[in-house]
């Protein structure tokens, strides 16, 4: 099957479950969501962590699968990174930026 031929299913029935649970949880038991920065590797490139770290206040560290669109759609999660100077020392130092 194609990747968009995929069937979808609520991410309540998926094994991504498990970072929104850890998002809520460690944001919950430590109560200071400003304070929190949740790290993750390319499985919780999703939008729901995204969302749901919003919604917490909350921060998070995701390492991508791909260079996706973000904001209004108009650039990349890496144009974005490159507006912040110590992320773009960060990409820089990783190879990733020339």
């Amino acid at each position: 099957m194609a990747g968009h031929d995929r069937p979808e299913y609520p991410i309540e029935q998926k094994d991504s479950i498990r970072w929104l649970q850890n998002v809520q949880q460690s944001t919950a038991l430590l109560g200071c969501p400003d304070e929190c920065i949740h790290v993750g590797d390319h499985e919780c490139d999703i939008y729901e962590l995204f969302s749901t770290a919003q919604e917490l206040g909350t921060h998070f560290l995701v390492r991508t699968c791909a260079d996706r669109l973000c904001g209004d759609g108009t650039h990349t999660v890496a144009q974005e990174m490159c507006v912040c100077a110590f992320c773009r020392r960060a990409l820089s130092a990783a190879g990733i930026l020339n």
